[in-house]
């Protein structure tokens, strides 16, 4: 077989296959013998027709019928010898094939680009780093004592810091109850976010079995691209208020939280714990900034057929939610960028691997698997190992686990330079849901 490439775009490739006679010799005869045991001629018994009579009467038809499977069987060949990464079918073109004579004919197919990176080395990036201060540990501390609250019953009216507990009624401008917006047993603290703090004035006050109407007022864009307020309309049927009673903050606390001695303790892990997640956000964004500018410096385009098996890849994963907000024409739409990207990052950084040989071995694969196996519960450990015994989820492993190669060389042949930030002040929503 004889195979010819030309390269016609980025991603396209023009195959061009010519098969000896010799080659398709075998295939041809092995359909004429097939033919011979089913077909019907006069004057011979089933099965024993000449093949040379096959042939003279069927042959055209018969080469009809398998020059497909010839083809299909042909490309395949030329695809593997060729070492395309074909993405998509390729479409058959001129086919020439009469018995006696080479079959030929031309595929044109989408492959997967053959990125081209440079500029990977001495990359200039900013790490942003969040420190942990006492403020931090104090307010995480402040959310377990808000947990750990009890609530107790108030007979007088609600005052800022109790909880209200009601239903809630979405109301027109003139007052009629919107149907299909209700939410039934809503808490929240009178004089706090997200919503007790808009709505403390109006409802300060308000007792349990007592219905009271107030009203939000949210800035928003008007199709002029002016800004202006929107005033949404609610009743409440308040059904308790509750004062909070905070436990005392000292060693008794600690040791019902969990197992620690003292308050000091307590404080100590969660600052520990936010440091983890804090230099885990702060690597994951690093990681994101040099992939960014690695493919910013590398940019090229994605084949049609690829991008689009992607999606739809993505879009079967959606469909499997229980709660689904979008359509399939919007979802292609919102997540077709992320998609290229994802799929531009991933071809530029196994072409670094590859250049500077970053590899992974099996022995390494066992031994991430054997620390996932021990992190896990010990009733989990055995299924862990067995989960990974599945070829595809091992092989995911084992490209991700190269993938932090390749990250940790970049890093290593990279100029970061650290920059201290400030907490990011919260926002504020006034939406109820």
């Amino acid at each position: 077989m004889k195979t010819v490439v030309t390269e016609i775009g980025s991603w396209k490739r023009r195959v061009e296959v010519e098969v000896p006679s010799q080659e398709i010799h075998p295939f041809i005869e092995k359909a004429y013998r097939s033919y011979q045991k089913k077909v019907h001629v006069d004057g011979f018994r089933k099965g024993k027709v000449p093949l040379s009579i096959i042939q003279q009467r069927f042959g055209k038809a018969i080469q009809a019928e398998i020059v497909d499977d010839l083809i299909q069987r042909f490309y395949k060949e030329a695809i593997e010898e060729e070492r395309l990464a074909v993405v998509a079918p390729g479409t058959i073109q001129d086919v020439s094939f009469e018995e006696g004579k080479p079959l030929r004919f031309t595929a044109e197919v989408e492959v997967e680009p053959d990125a081209h990176v440079s500029g990977y080395k001495g990359l200039k990036v900013e790490k942003e780093v969040m420190k942990v201060s006492d403020e931090d540990v104090k307010r995480a501390v402040e959310v377990l004592q808000e947990q750990r609250a009890e609530r107790r019953s108030v007979e007088g009216g609600a005052e800022i810091g109790h909880i209200i507990e009601g239903d809630i009624q979405a109301l027109s401008a003139t007052g009629v109850p919107i149907i299909g917006d209700k939410w039934e047993d809503r808490v929240f603290e009178l004089g706090s976010p997200p919503l007790g703090d808009v709505v403390q004035d109006q409802l300060l006050g308000i007792v349990a079995g007592e219905e009271r109407r107030f009203k939000i007022v949210q800035s928003e864009r008007g199709p002029d691209g002016n800004v202006m307020n929107r005033e949404d309309h609610y009743s409440i049927k308040a059904k308790s208020i509750n004062e909070k009673i905070l436990p005392r903050l000292e060693d008794s606390f600690a040791r019902e939280v969990g197992d620690f001695k003292t308050l000091a303790e307590l404080e100590e892990d969660i600052r520990n714990r936010l440091e983890r997640q804090r230099d885990e956000e702060a690597e994951r964004m690093l990681r994101n900034r040099i992939a960014d500018e690695i493919v910013r410096r590398n940019d090229f385009e994605i084949p049609p057929s690829m991008i689009e098996n992607g999606l739809g890849g993505l879009w079967e994963e959606y469909q499997k939610q229980p709660e689904r907000e979008m359509d399939e024409k919007q979802f292609r739409e919102e997540n077709r960028a992320g998609v290229v990207w994802n799929m531009k990052w991933h071809l530029l950084w196994k072409k670094i691997a590859e250049m500077e040989e970053i590899t992974m071995t099996d022995e390494e694969v066992d031994q991430e698997i054997e620390k996932i196996a021990e992190r896990s519960p010990k009733k989990e450990e055995k299924k862990i190992r067995s989960l990974f015994k599945d070829t595809r989820r091992r092989n995911r492993l084992k490209e991700s686990m190269l993938e932090d190669k390749v990250f940790g060389f970049l890093k290593e042949n990279a100029r970061i330079k650290e920059v201290n930030i400030k907490r990011p002040k919260k926002t504020k929503s006034t939406l109820i849901t």
